[in-house]
């Protein structure tokens, strides 16, 4: 699973991410990010012994307009799931205020 978090117009000073593994058989859960979607850089993994954590970015990420965050599982086979990536960041400027629409 590949994914981009960005917000129009911002850069990314500092990042951290934080995911937890609930239904595990088997496996490492390898999570790594990327400034361009190219080159990865590991920021964790996750297994039976260590189910969740939150860790910083690599600096080498920094500064970016878009942080790719990649999870796969490391090695040929396993069996697990994924329960909750979160993503907090600090941005270099300042957002203007706008409105926000809930779609049901």
């Amino acid at each position: 699973m590949k994914s981009v978090i960005s917000v129009s117009g911002s850069t990314w000073n500092t990042t951290a991410s934080c995911a937890a593994i609930d239904d595990y058989t088997s496996g490492v859960l390898r999570i790594e990010a990327s400034r361009d979607g190219k080159s990865w850089l590991r920021v964790a993994a996750l297994d039976d012994g260590r189910r969740a954590g939150t860790t910083a970015l690599p600096d080498a990420v920094f500064p970016a307009k878009e942080i790719f965050v990649r999870l796969s599982l490391a090695g040929p086979s396993g069996r697990l799931q994924v329960n909750a990536l979160d993503y907090e960041a600090a941005l270099a400027e300042r957002i203007p205020d706008g409105e926000t629409r809930l779609m049901k």
